[in-house]
């Protein structure tokens, strides 16, 4: 006895139909809840330094779901003279991805490099634009 079985189709005109969905997600949003700061400085020479304290955010979204970070290259700090200094080697925890958690949260930190000339004239530094942190559903 033979358990197989043979379908053979021979028409004209088939058709199928296929069933279509969306799925609307609640956006992912980012929020500064500390800024960095370098704390004060003092120097006779060029330096680099880290900051004290690194910038925060709380990234919120649909819970598990992942994302990719962007950093900027560089950013500039003026004293509103004409006085500059440069961030520059962002880092950020998590690195390049992150995963919200069953909350739908998760806290992003971000941290750079200071640049100071040598006897950089003393003053209050801010910086002149946002410096943008961009994240990305994956």
């Amino acid at each position: 006895m033979n358990n197989s079985f043979k379908v053979i189709v021979a028409a004209i005109g088939l058709s199928a139909a296929s069933a279509a969905s969306a799925a609307v997600v609640t956006p992912t949003s980012i929020a500064r809840t500390a800024d960095m700061d370098f704390g004060r400085i003092t120097t006779i020479r060029d330096a680099v330094i880290k900051p004290a304290a690194a910038a925060k955010f709380t990234v919120s979204g649909l819970p598990f779901f992942t994302y990719t970070i962007t950093l900027p290259r560089q950013a500039t700090l003026s004293d509103n003279r004409t006085h500059t200094m440069n961030i520059s080697s962002f880092i950020s925890t998590p690195a390049t991805n992150g995963t919200l958690n069953a909350e739908g949260n998760q806290v992003l930190n971000v941290a750079a490099m200071l640049n100071v000339a040598a006897k950089q004239p003393s003053g209050t530094y801010t910086n002149t634009a946002d410096v943008a942190i961009t994240i990305n559903y994956n």
